[in-house]
């Protein structure tokens, strides 16, 4: 069993959500004994055990649709064919009685999307994982990501596919900075074509192609709400280098996180 605790303990410090499944309660001849639990990663791989069989099936797809919803969950499952328990989730297990099982989201730290590894991009992850964030790199040139072990990483090689693999909830923080005007521009109606609006997006641009890039956009999703853009990304700080850069982007992020109003951003009101 301490193997288990072991395995979250990595998988958190390594920034990475994880579903920890917990058997709180057994009647009748249940697979496993209270206490027996089961690691659930968001790939769908798992650790240790609440039974096994269809029991263990059911409890894992809930676990992996946890990731989405971020709640808790308590799921009584029906481990025979009584079809008065109606409260509970049928398994079509035979072996009778019932199991109650905890689910609980853990690692859930704010969730920082960045698209473009690149200097200012290096410099936000820096910043961003002192802060406690947990980290999606993606970018077009593998070399860069390979050299972000620490980090869950996604290769869009050319910034028009695999927006589904970032893990965008309503609750995470997107900054656009690829080396490319177009990728920019095309990361950020990528964005907005998901079906999750992120809580924050920024991309790093001049306030002249923070126009023409907005215009586009509206064009594009005539009825996309873009109060959660900000761009030029950051508050009004100073500052040209990447570092300088990446503080005023976490500051301006940190405000909108903890429902700051009144700073000085960067970006207009689109």
């Amino acid at each position: 069993m301490n193997n288990i605790f072991e395995q979250i303990q990595q998988e958190i410090e390594n920034g990475r959500r994880i579903v920890l499944a917990t058997v709180v309660d057994k009647k009748g001849h249940g697979p496993a004994a209270p206490g027996a639990r089961m690691l659930v990663r968001e790939d769908g791989s798992t650790v240790g055990t609440v039974g096994g069989g269809a029991l263990e099936k059911a409890a894992a797809k809930k676990a992996r649709m946890l990731f989405q919803s971020e709640t808790t969950a308590l799921i009584h499952y029906n481990l025979d064919d009584d079809d008065q328990l109606v409260d509970k989730v049928e398994t079509g297990m035979a072996c009778g009685g019932s199991t109650i099982i905890f689910f609980e989201l853990l690692g859930n730290s704010p969730h920082l999307v960045l698209l473009g590894a690149g200097h200012v991009g290096q410099a936000v992850l820096a910043h961003a994982a002192l802060l406690g964030y947990r980290i999606t790199v993606a970018d077009s040139r593998k070399p860069l990501l390979d050299g972000t072990p620490h980090h869950k990483t996604v290769h869009l090689p050319d910034y028009r596919e695999g927006y589904g693999e970032l893990g965008i909830t309503g609750r995470s923080y997107v900054v656009v900075a690829t080396h490319s005007h177009t990728f920019d521009a095309v990361a950020m109606e990528k964005v907005y074509s998901l079906p999750i609006r992120p809580a924050y997006i920024g991309v790093l641009a001049s306030r002249k192609k923070a126009e023409t890039m907005v215009k586009k956009l509206k064009e594009s999703h005539p009825h996309a709400d873009l109060s959660n853009l900000h761009m030029p990304v950051g508050l009004r700080i100073g500052g040209p280098s990447p570092q300088e850069i990446a503080i005023s982007i976490l500051a301006e992020i940190q405000a909108i996180r903890y429902g700051k109003t009144g700073q000085n951003h960067m970006g207009e009101t689109w």
